[in-house]
């Protein structure tokens, strides 16, 4: 958002463009270019995926497509007796790996570096 820009930062820009938000064949055009290298069921309509995101940016449109891809993850996720966790919490081994991480991984004595570049 351009309110979100620093004023001075704006101030070093020499020009200003407002980009409008795409229309539905070119969301069609942006869902196909983000999908390209899936492999997408038969049955897929972008066009009518298109249709249906209005006010969505191009980047919304990536976000869509992340979140709907770990949707059937959640699915199997949600079928507890067919799939089980190959540790459980409670482990000896998983209360020994927690223990070593808070010494020496992110919680204990290294200290993560933050990059405000990297999100």
């Amino acid at each position: 958002m351009p309110f979100d820009l620093d004023e001075a930062v704006i101030r070093r820009l020499s020009r200003r463009l407002m980009v409008n938000l795409p229309d539905a064949s070119n969301r069609a055009k942006i869902l196909k270019v983000i999908l390209a290298k899936e492999d997408l069921a038969q049955d897929v309509d972008l066009e009518s995926v298109a249709s249906m995101t209005d006010g969505y940016s191009g980047s919304d449109l990536k976000n869509l497509c992340a979140t709907a891809a770990y949707r059937p993850i959640r699915d199997i996720l949600g079928k507890e007796k067919k799939v089980y966790a190959s540790v459980s919490s409670e482990s000896t081994n998983m209360t020994e790996l927690l223990q070593l991480n808070h010494l020496y991984g992110e919680g204990g004595s290294r200290k993560k570096q933050s990059f405000s570049y990297i999100m």
